[in-house]
């Protein structure tokens, strides 16, 4: 009788260990406990520390007096060839947001932006050229999504075909006095900007450099230039309208 009791007991313990096993796969279902560096439910960053997004500027907040006022990227930023008259800038190597061209790479000057140079990113905010460069070629910033604000140096003379096509952050862009050509479809669907100032010095304005553009875009020109002319014309199709300064 002894024995039978003991034999029971042995059994009701192993069958008691069978079913805990069960309940949790054969698993310990003791979870570890929530400390600082294990994100528990409630932390949208995953335990991530943002500590580094805290002194980030917003872009909202860059203004085109941001961008004047930015000092140079340095020269290692970027990738060039010799050209012609000083170097043809290839590509942008850095990850600032906002880009100044510095005045001479190996002491040559910058003197053209290649074609698709700063192409196809979204991570590329203003940019602002040297006094060197005199010519974008055809997309240097075509599909730059991100791009919201451009100013040109004092020496730029030809905007390509298609240099800012589809920029459609661009919401401001800065010209200089010397500016001779705008070329075809240039700015076209910079659906974010509402007006652009075309320097007098223009004499060559494409008549579809502005198309896809926002209602009511706004070209302002000096009444009587050559490209205030090639305006009217354009604004006659319906595609923009024009304001004199």
């Amino acid at each position: 009788m002894r024995k039978i009791i003991i034999t029971l007991l042995i059994l009701t313990m192993v069958l008691g260990c069978v079913a805990c096993k069960s309940n949790t796969g054969g698993k310990d279902s003791t979870s570890p406990p929530v400390t600082s560096s294990t994100p528990g439910n409630d932390d949208t960053n995953n335990g991530k520390d943002n500590e580094s997004d805290k002194d980030k500027k917003p872009t909202k907040d860059i203004t085109m007096e941001d961008l004047l006022n930015h000092p140079e990227s340095p020269e290692s930023d970027f990738k060039c060839m010799e050209g012609k008259d000083g170097l043809v800038l290839l590509n942008y190597l850095g990850s600032d947001e906002v880009i100044v061209l510095p005045e001479t790479i190996d002491g040559k000057p910058i003197t053209s932006i290649s074609k698709y140079t700063f192409a196809n990113t979204d991570a590329i905010k203003a940019v602002r050229l040297s006094d060197s460069v005199t010519e974008l070629e055809f997309g240097a910033f075509g599909e730059c999504t991100g791009l919201e604000l451009f100013a040109s140096g004092s020496g730029l003379e030809i905007i390509g075909d298609a240099a800012f096509l589809n920029c459609k952050s661009l919401r401001e862009v800065r010209l200089n006095e010397g500016l001779k050509s705008i070329d075809i479809q240039a700015f076209s669907f910079c659906t974010s900007l509402d007006s652009i100032s075309i320097p007098s010095s223009v004499e060559d304005l494409a008549k579809t450099p502005f198309s896809g553009m926002s209602d009511g875009f706004t070209v302002i020109v000096e009444e009587g230039t050559a490209s205030a002319k090639v305006a009217e014309e354009i604004e006659e199709m319906g595609y923009i309208k024009v304001e004199y300064r």
